[in-house]
């Protein structure tokens, strides 16, 4: 922790809610103390503080061991050495304090807490702060039938945090194209991704360099100027699909169905915000070495959310990754010292390089040497395997393989009379290619090009059990193949578990709600073939629905098919899908 003396800077003229803050730390006598002299100066410990309790803020907390507690966080801080404990915020915050996490305020943060909450960054302390769009009316007992929101935005402290921090948090709900109020009724329904920002950071490295998005479950954004006098900013993740609704009307007006919201979820041009929405942002100041994490969606790090895990695999391993490195980087550790990814997952950051590929590949078979006449396309090595969502080849040449480079797949026939198929992977894209068909793009592929190739395809592309692959390679589109493993071998399963379902990205999205296994089908109704088996919990991008709703068209990388919306607990209005059950479609 550092250790700093310093003084509040005189703010412009402009920040006048500042005033009210700056005013409160004078009054209270928390200007100028000294650095901190306290426990941690003794014996190096770390000191992790969670602001807990029902007055003023209600706030979660470590003591919540359910879904909305931070139990699990705070086990993150232990197994980084650091001591746990919380208060409420009613007196100055300990001068040993490394740091300080403050999480689903209910209540309006007053000038009060924001002196306190002030005075601690002005001290050098670092603090994280997760606050949830205002009039969202989270149905927890103790505040039943109040009227409370989380009106962060109605203290100083945003203006404070964009002057020394270059954050802006903004009292908004970020909504995806695809939400309705339907949508935001309830927590369980306002689920989407964020896609990680792609300015080098740390804390987000690996989300970066594996295409991971984190899910958030209903979030505010913030404006993240990079560079303000005497501070930097990063961005950590944003949307950029949708709009920053600013009426908090939306929301349900009370806790019972019949509260209805009074304003529909609807871009208004003029008020509302576009264009890339931060919904996630770091911030540090040079003067006093303060850090300061700002999440507009507390359920990130809540733990029935977004850490919420099945025995010690987690169930968004993004959203675990994210939280143990913000963590790590609160506490100031080495980055030599924070956490390993989680183990029995997919790490393969497709960029054509096979260094990750040590211990991976149970497939590993080799073609004869000199078969074509260009060494980088004469294949030489394959290695593959499969997860629980897709297969994963890694292709090696005589020499490193050239960027025009094609590989092409036959995929198994689906029926007597089905055209051939095959899936054709190129800088370009990677798509399924069926005689007397437009080619279908394949969104969730994905192809890297470097000292070899290496690839990741859908299981429901090929759609069978045993999946067999025999590649071929191209000098671009159209060209005949220049070499090909002359047979076709079998991708090993494998108890590795993919970190993301890709179908999933920038889809509406609807989650399997049931018990037990249940079907999904190759057409809408219970007449209809079964495509496979899916059990509670699974997610699936949703691609339409029939003429009534009741039944709906979804994907993900295992499946394709048609599943009863009865079912699924979406996160849209399913009325508003296009209908795609007519021939033709």
């Amino acid at each position: 922790m550092k250790r700093v003396v310093s003084t509040l800077r005189r703010k412009v003229p402009a920040l006048a809610l500042a005033s009210l803050a700056v005013a409160a730390l004078f009054a209270f006598g928390l200007v100028g103390l000294p650095a901190r002299t306290g426990h941690a100066q003794e014996d190096d410990a770390l000191h992790v503080i969670f602001i807990q309790g029902r007055r003023p803020l209600e706030t979660t907390g470590i003591s919540n061991v359910g879904p909305e507690g931070l139990s699990k966080l705070a086990d993150i801080f232990r197994s980084m050495g650091a001591e746990v404990s919380y208060q409420n915020i009613t007196t100055r915050l300990p001068d040993d304090t490394d740091v300080v996490v403050l999480a689903r305020p209910m209540r309006t943060m007053g000038t009060i807490e924001s002196a306190y909450l002030w005075d601690y960054l002005e001290r050098g302390g670092n603090l994280l702060l997760a606050l949830d769009p205002e009039g969202i009316y989270l149905r927890s007992p103790s505040v039943r039938g109040a009227n409370i929101r989380s009106r962060i935005g109605r203290s100083a402290l945003p203006e404070l945090f964009d002057a020394d921090y270059g954050i802006r948090l903004y009292d908004t709900f970020v909504a995806e194209p695809y939400v309705s109020n339907a949508s935001v009724e309830t927590i369980n329904t306002m689920y989407s991704i964020a896609h990680a920002d792609a300015v080098s950071n740390p804390i987000t490295a690996p989300l970066q360099q594996y295409n991971l998005p984190v899910w958030v479950w209903g979030a505010r954004h913030m404006r993240v100027e990079p560079f303000v006098i005497g501070g930097q900013a990063h961005p950590l993740f944003y949307s950029d699909r949708g709009f920053g609704e600013t009426s908090p009307d939306i929301f349900p007006s009370g806790i019972t169905a019949a509260d209805a919201a009074t304003v529909p979820v609807e871009l208004n041009l003029g008020e509302d915000f576009t264009g890339r929405l931060n919904v996630g942002a770091i911030g540090t100041d040079l003067r006093t070495g303060a850090r300061l994490a700002i999440l507009g969606d507390s359920e990130i790090i809540q733990n029935g959310f977004g850490l919420v895990s099945s025995g010690a695999t987690p169930r968004y391993p993004a959203n675990r990754i994210f939280v143990e490195r913000l963590a790590a980087w609160l506490l100031e550790l080495p980055e030599e010292e924070w956490p390993n990814l989680p183990a029995g997952f997919s790490w393969v950051m497709l960029d054509g390089d096979a260094s990750d590929w040590p211990g991976r590949g149970p497939l590993s078979a080799t073609d004869p040497a000199g078969d074509s006449a260009q060494p980088a396309y004469d294949l030489q090595v394959m290695r593959g395997y499969a997860d629980n969502r897709y297969v994963y080849l890694l292709l090696q040449s005589a020499e490193a393989p050239e960027e025009d480079v094609q590989v092409s797949i036959p995929l198994p026939a689906e029926g007597s009379n089905a055209p051939a198929a095959r899936v054709v992977a190129s800088r370009a894209g990677i798509v399924v290619e069926r005689e007397g068909t437009t080619a279908e793009l394949v969104r969730d592929a994905a192809m890297g090009i470097g000292s070899g190739i290496e690839l990741r395809l859908p299981q429901r592309l090929f759609n069978v059990e045993t999946i067999r692959v025999a590649p071929c390679v191209a000098s671009g589109p159209g060209q005949e193949p220049l070499d090909c493993f002359d047979q076709a071998l079998t991708v090993p399963n494998t108890p590795m578990l993919a970190p993301f379902d890709w179908a999933l990205i920038d889809q509406p999205l609807a989650t399997v709600y049931t018990n037990g296994g249940v079907y999904i089908r190759t057409a809408p109704g219970t007449n209809a073939s079964i495509a496979g088996t899916v059990y509670n919990g699974t997610t699936f991008a949703v691609l339409g629905r029939n003429a009534d709703a009741s039944w709906v068209e979804v994907q993900n990388g295992n499946f394709r098919g048609w599943m009863a919306a009865f079912l699924l607990t979406p996160n849209h209005d399913l009325t508003l899908l296009p209908d795609v059950s007519a021939p033709g479609n």
